[in-house]
């Protein structure tokens, strides 16, 4: 009788039925003690998913992935992976140009004072 009763409500209104009047307490534990050593019995799968699907406010996710769906989704992250990678590398030889202007302009600025240095030594 406990195995079919889900919740302490249940179990005590059954008991009630049969005749076994009992404390709430006691009754809360004996059926705990039952759901540990039996499990209740789950309903049918197709039972669950439409009782929950008629409360879920996202229906679109409980829509299973078809395998050409699945195929497209491992595309799209496999690009979106490319992608990043690139602009990784981009930035990095965005970065690396940055200081080659910076030791260019520092080589120029050294060849000038070494020209205004030896104009003035001449």
């Amino acid at each position: 009788m406990g195995r079919k009763c889900e919740t302490v409500d249940d179990f005590d209104a059954k008991l009630k039925e049969n005749g076994a009047e009992m404390a709430d307490y006691f009754v809360r534990t004996l059926l705990t003690i039952i759901h540990a050593i039996l499990p209740p019995r789950t309903k049918e799968k197709s039972e669950i998913d439409s009782k929950e699907g008629d409360k879920s406010g996202f229906s679109a996710l409980k829509i299973k992935d078809s395998r050409d769906r699945v195929k497209e989704l491992e595309r799209e992250i496999e690009d979106e992976a490319r992608k990043q990678i690139n602009g990784e590398e981009e930035e990095k030889r965005k970065h690396r140009d940055s200081h080659r202007d910076r030791r260019e302009r520092k080589m120029e600025s050294i060849w000038g004072r070494e020209r205004k240095w030896k104009g003035e030594n001449d």
